[in-house]
């Protein structure tokens, strides 16, 4: 099997950077992209999902307060 990647939509980079911490701590890899719209700032995870580990770390995306979460293969 391949790993997949999960892209994964936070309303602030402080919250995306608490749940990487999260992904990192059950064994996942995950980097941060910040972003900046005007005033607004959002963050962006991009987590690779490894068949040992993809339910794990996606049950951890899905719990947390990500705006949204795609799954691509890789």
């Amino acid at each position: 099997m391949r790993n997949r990647i999960a892209i994964a939509h936070f309303p602030s980079p402080v919250s995306a950077l608490r749940v990487r911490l999260s992904l990192i701590s059950q064994g996942g890899t995950a980097t941060a992209f910040p972003e900046e719209h005007g005033n607004d700032e959002s963050c962006r995870l991009r987590v690779v999902l490894s068949p040992k580990l993809e339910r794990r770390l996606l049950d951890l995306l899905l719990g947390s307060d990500a705006l949204r979460v795609d799954v691509h293969d890789a």
